[in-house]
């Protein structure tokens, strides 16, 4: 259950990260195509309006535009939550020029809250699971133990009722394995001693 429960963590994860790949992908190829035919990266404002937008997406934590040589040219965060780099997916777009040239860098923050509460509630399945495999296994172990051992326990006590004194002790185990070999061959043997006990 354990060893199920990790891959099954591993699959889900490498499945929500390839979805948040082409998710953000997407997003950036649209917006880098929206900035490279609207205007030039001079117009801050436009830029600025541009980050802005991305990031009223609901998934979306942060949005930066640089340069070519490296300096932001616009940010923005969602408002009443700071980015934090374990919960943030972070996709890096290049924009490009009409003549093909690179001339910034689309860079989005997808948050991952969504992911880490539905691996979250996964994990607490997969507990949940192994915790009621475990008890069932234990039960179930429980159970056997005292079927199989019910008729040796009554073989025991048949023998110390023999060792008393008392040969016309029998038992009545009728299971069809070596147990039940051996009450047959029990039976057999008291039997032999009660007749060789009057014969003496």
């Amino acid at each position: 259950a354990v060893a199920f429960g990790y891959f099954s963590v591993a699959r889900e994860m490498t499945l929500f990260r390839n979805h948040w790949e082409i998710y953000g992908r997407s997003m950036a190829n649209s917006y880098s195509l929206l900035i490279e035919h609207g205007m030039s990266l001079s117009d801050q404002s436009f830029l600025q309006n541009v980050a802005d937008r991305i990031v009223e997406n609901e998934d979306v934590v942060l949005c930066s535009l640089y340069g070519h040589a490296g300096e932001r040219l616009a940010h923005a965060v969602k408002k009443r939550r700071l980015p934090n780099p374990q919960s943030t997916y972070q996709v890096t777009q290049t924009i490009h020029s009409k003549e093909d040239q690179m001339i910034g860098t689309l860079q989005i923050g997808l948050s991952l809250l969504k992911m880490d509460s539905q691996i979250n509630g996964l994990k607490r399945d997969i507990l949940l699971v192994t915790l009621g495999v475990i008890g069932m296994g234990i039960l179930f172990t429980l159970i056997l133990t005292r079927i199989l051992l019910r008729p040796i326990e009554t073989l025991a006590e048949a023998t110390e009722m023999v060792a008393m004194g008392e040969l016309a002790q029998t038992v009545d185990i009728r299971s069809k394995d070596e147990i039940g070999d051996l009450a047959k061959a029990f039976n057999q043997m008291t039997l032999q001693l009660k007749e060789s006990r009057n014969n003496l």
